[in-house]
């Protein structure tokens, strides 16, 4: 039986009456409780006195009492006509949004076996919008909002339908991930906001998801961790660069990964959504083995992928129901999502024992003996490192969906280089991609290597260590000057792969598709005839290795040699070097002049950097023909610094300020100090690292680690306190009026 409720609210003078459709039986003895279930989609507000005629005869047999309690109407006929009263009076002023099914349906071919949950997601979230983008008082709004802890376990696609629902919404919306200076993370929501809206209306009526963060965060916030969002959920009207955006009225997702070393009870997801203040908990569906065993053979399911890949090259990937069942069932006993079972089905191709005539074949006979002894898949030892395989997601990830997650993480560290930066993480995950596609015996062909060319400090090495540790690819870095033809003198070219092989982690075919990250090549170029054999040597070793060879590495211990074949043919080479004196070569070869202080060109067709002037600066023709793409990255200049220092994750001014907030101190930087850092740090002609240097002078010269926290609440520095740090302005706990150190 139907049934509606109702309960009378006064805001600022105006009787507000709230209509609640329950479609439950009604129990007269149980209103309050009916009131506050969640479960239905169907509240509507009006403003009964001022919208609606009370001799309406839709509206004749409502009845409530002074007391504001809760009164019912139960004629289903009578329910239809007051419902749709109250429908018709809610005004709706949003976007355009598509129908729910039509979203539904778009993401259920995506992802399988969740469409209850993606449909009861997309029905809360359009809820909210209908609510927030009315006209009616915040008050009123906020009693029926609902704030989302999405949760469900590890690989069950709670991420995946999530980017799915971005796209498919028209709805202004900011992903970020909560990091420890929840100050940035405000300004990056806020910003996500705005460039997605039209004005501060629309992007106060946005979504906000958080991505699962809270295990990385626990050492930073400690126990606490999880009260983290309402930090942001609690704000209420925030002044922005000339905007207004209201976080009361934003929605909020909160992801939650039900991890198996984290085992959560209801207790505790109760706890959580109190302290994150979501008022509505969704939760993916666990998978039955069947339903995984669909999935795997799906569009973007694993097999699936894996069966086009080997198609391509005239070649199939046969595998054994009862087999396949069996590494199901297996998998499960270590994570009920999909991460473990993809990542399982990526260790079995790299088996070559399973390769018959090309094709892969898996079955009883050759597959049960891995899971049995627990070589394929270590349950107790190996589960972590399955589960956590981030090269496990690459195959079924877009292209440009994989550059765009990855360049979005990294341009947060490194500032001011976007365009090179999605230029390397674009060639190295085609590199990728050209040797699970092709295999290490075909890849050559398709491998790019990457030349680098960037001043001291401008981010070449930091660059690199964040993609291959974001794609989980085994890296070594080495410094040119430090290897010879021979190694008489240093380590010779061979041993980069020594090295690389013990990055792997003693994983051969791991390795043989890592990275090698050689910097200061530019200290080996020929310079002229007094450089001797030595330098066009190391050039010339290295060469054969990015030519594709295989070169004999001891991998034994001391006094127990033990030689194996390293093939180069996988590995991507990446040189860098800061090439000083390479625009006087570039400007030879276009007729520049220097006239005064001016340079003037006779020729200004192309100012760019080409292989010609990398040959005449000293290095080979053949190195130079092996190196396809050239990466030149950005000068630093005062405002690359500026931009860095307030931008950058891990920029020096933030890791300071959070040590100090540690410590219960604030530390406050001033815009002149920004200035006037610059000015100093770029004077060092070291790049970023200039920055560090001089910001922990200034800290040393004002002796920050003498300072008690008992004492003091904030130091604020400014430009004059680079010069004199005695100026330096400390803000007491006492007094609460700023002194300066004398």
């Amino acid at each position: 039986m139907n049934a509606l409720l109702f309960r009378k609210l006064v805001i600022n003078g105006v009787n507000y009456y709230q209509l609640f459709r329950n479609n439950k039986n009604f129990i007269p003895d149980d209103n309050y409780a009916s009131f506050t279930d969640r479960s239905t989609k169907d509240f509507f507000y009006i403003d009964m006195d001022s919208d609606i005629e009370i001799s309406d005869p839709s509206l004749l047999n409502i009845y409530y009492d002074d007391n504001g309690k809760l009164s019912s109407l139960s004629d289903p006929k009578l329910f239809e006509e007051v419902f749709n009263v109250f429908k018709e009076k809610f005004n709706i002023v949003i976007r355009e949004i598509k129908p729910v099914s039509e979203i539904v349906n778009n993401i259920d071919k995506k992802i399988l076996f969740q469409r209850e949950t993606i449909e009861d997601l997309v029905n809360r979230l359009y809820l909210n919008q209908r609510i927030m983008a009315s006209n009616l008082p915040v008050e009123l709004k906020l009693i029926q909002k609902d704030n989302i802890l999405f949760h469900g376990p590890i690989g069950s696609g709670k991420k995946s339908i999530i980017e799915c629902l971005e796209k498919e919404l028209n709805i202004p919306y900011a992903d970020v991930t909560i990091s420890s200076n929840l100050k940035d993370t405000l300004e990056d929501i806020i910003n996500q906001l705005l460039s997605r809206s039209n004005n501060d209306v629309e992007a106060s009526c946005g979504i906000v998801f958080f991505r699962d963060n809270f295990i990385n965060l626990t050492d930073v916030l400690g126990d606490n961790v999880y009260k983290a969002p309402s930090f942001f959920i609690e704000n209420e009207q925030i002044k922005y660069d000339g905007h207004k955006i209201d976080f009361r009225t934003l929605s909020f997702v909160v992801l939650l990964d039900d991890r198996y070393d984290m085992p959560l009870d209801e207790n505790d997801l109760e706890a959580i959504m109190a302290m994150t203040d979501c008022t509505y908990r969704l939760k993916t569906k666990t998978l039955s083995d069947d339903e995984k065993c669909q999935v795997l053979y799906s569009k973007y399911g694993r097999i699936n992928l894996y069966k086009k890949c080997l198609n391509e090259s005239g070649y199939d990937f046969i595998i054994d129901e009862h087999s396949l069942k069996k590494i199901i069932s297996e998998c499960s006993k270590v994570d009920v999502g999909m991460n473990c079972l993809n990542a399982t089905i990526d260790q079995i191709v790299k088996k070559k024992s399973l390769f018959h005539d090309g094709n892969l074949c898996i079955d009883d006979t050759n597959i049960m003996p891995f899971i049995s002894n627990n070589e394929l898949l270590n349950i107790e030892e190996n589960k972590k490192e399955i589960i956590n395989d981030l090269s496990s997601r690459d195959l079924d990830t877009p292209y440009d969906e994989e550059v765009d997650r990855l360049a979005k993480i990294i341009t947060r560290d490194v500032v001011g280089q976007d365009k090179q930066v999605r230029s390397i993480i674009y060639t190295i995950i085609g590199n990728r991609r050209s040797i699970k596609k092709y295999g290490l015996d075909k890849c050559k062909n398709y491998i790019e290597n990457i030349l680098i060319r960037g001043e001291s400090g401008s981010g070449k090495t930091m660059i690199i260590e964040k993609i291959t540790e974001l794609l989980n690819i085994p890296t070594f870095i080495a410094d040119s000057t430090q290897y010879t033809e021979t190694g008489w003198h240093g380590d010779s070219i061979s041993d980069m792969f020594l090295y690389l092989y013990h990055k792997a982690n003693g994983n051969l075919e791991e390795a043989q598709k890592g990275i090698l990250f050689i910097d200061e090549i530019d200290k080996k170029a020929s310079t002229g005839s007094h450089d001797g054999p030595s330098r066009g040597a190391v050039l010339d070793n290295l060469l054969k290795s990015i030519e594709g060879s295989s070169v004999a590495i001891n991998v034994g211990t001391r006094g127990m040699e033990e030689k194996i074949l390293f093939d180069t043919r996988g590995i991507t080479v990446i040189c860098s070097g800061a090439f000083i004196g390479l625009e006087e070569c570039r400007d030879r070869r276009l007729g520049v002049k220097k006239a005064g202080f001016e340079r003037v060109a006779k020729n200004e067709i192309d100012t760019d950097f080409t292989v010609d002037d990398y040959i005449e600066y000293g290095m080979s023709k053949e190195f130079m023909s092996r190196f396809i793409k050239t990466v030149e990255l950005n000068k630093t200049t005062k405002k690359s610094l500026i931009d860095v220092m307030k931008k950058s994750e891990s920029s020096q001014l933030k890791i300071e300020k959070s040590k100090l907030e540690d410590r219960g101190i604030e530390l406050e930087y001033t815009e002149d100090f920004y200035d006037g850092l610059a000015e100093v740090a770029l004077r060092k002609k070291i790049g970023v690292r200039g920055i560090s240097q001089s910001l922990i002078k200034v800290l040393d010269n004002i002796n920050v680690e003498s300072i008690k926290a008992s004492e003091v609440s904030k130091i604020i520095l400014n430009k004059d306190v680079i010069y004199h740090p005695e100026n330096v302005v400390l803000v007491y706990r006492t007094k609460q009026k700023k002194l300066s150190i004398k």
